[in-house]
């Protein structure tokens, strides 16, 4: 039961980041266009979860 819920989470850590790591390439690349309904959607519901994770950068871990 512990494999399988850890395993679970990892899966759903996985699918974040993945998810997270495609906006990025987007952004970077040019192909998320601001203004754009669905885009803004995308990146706006991904900020949230880059918040806590640029928070524990930098508050835990002393990343500036």
């Amino acid at each position: 039961t512990i494999y399988l819920t850890m395993n679970i989470f990892y899966n759903d850590l996985k699918a974040i980041k993945d998810v997270l790591y495609q906006i990025r390439c987007n952004i970077f690349h040019g192909e998320k266009i601001p203004g754009d309904i669905n885009d803004d959607r995308i990146v706006k519901s991904a900020n949230p979860i880059l918040d806590l994770i640029t928070k524990y950068l930098v508050d835990e871990q002393g990343i500036k």
